[in-house]
């Protein structure tokens, strides 16, 4: 077992999850990035999304994304913070996305993320997420965004 955490903390960066999964399904990019820091990086590109650096860039990669979407589910599972330092921790969750486009295609995302986070003035907020691929990706009539 681990040493014990702050569990408001804990509580607090689980909430954070929870508020990412609703932005996921919110087809608003302003809404998705409002959990990330100014700066944060996101980086998919192990599923052949590229990766993007800023909350301005975060918010367009998936209002893009979500341009295409007639409809998107995203769950979050098996979530775990596994530090807490001061005002920087770490965690661990597990996902699975999928989405039907407009054009018929569909995208089905399943994996680990491996998250960095800052606490801020505004709270916790995510600044590194790494998407790890776990089942292949599907990207069946996706454009990927260019992530400009």
């Amino acid at each position: 077992m681990t040493a014990s955490l702050p569990v408001d903390d804990v509580l607090a960066l689980l909430a954070l999850q929870a508020e990412y999964a609703d932005g996921a399904d919110s087809f608003s990019g302003v809404t998705y990035a409002q959990v990330f820091t100014d700066d944060a990086i996101l980086d998919p590109s192990g599923t052949g999304v590229p990766a993007v650096v800023g909350r301005t860039a975060i918010a367009k990669l998936m209002d893009d994304s979500f341009a295409q979407q007639t409809h998107n589910c995203h769950m979050t599972t098996n979530q775990r913070v596994l530090s807490v330092d001061g005002d920087r921790a770490t965690g661990r969750c597990y996902f699975f996305q999928r989405s039907i486009l407009r054009n018929g295609g569909r995208t089905e995302f399943s994996g680990r993320y491996e998250d960095e986070y800052l606490r801020t003035a505004d709270g916790w907020k995510i600044s590194k997420r790494v998407l790890i691929e776990l089942l292949p990706t599907v990207l069946e009539g996706y454009d990927v965004p260019d992530g400009s």
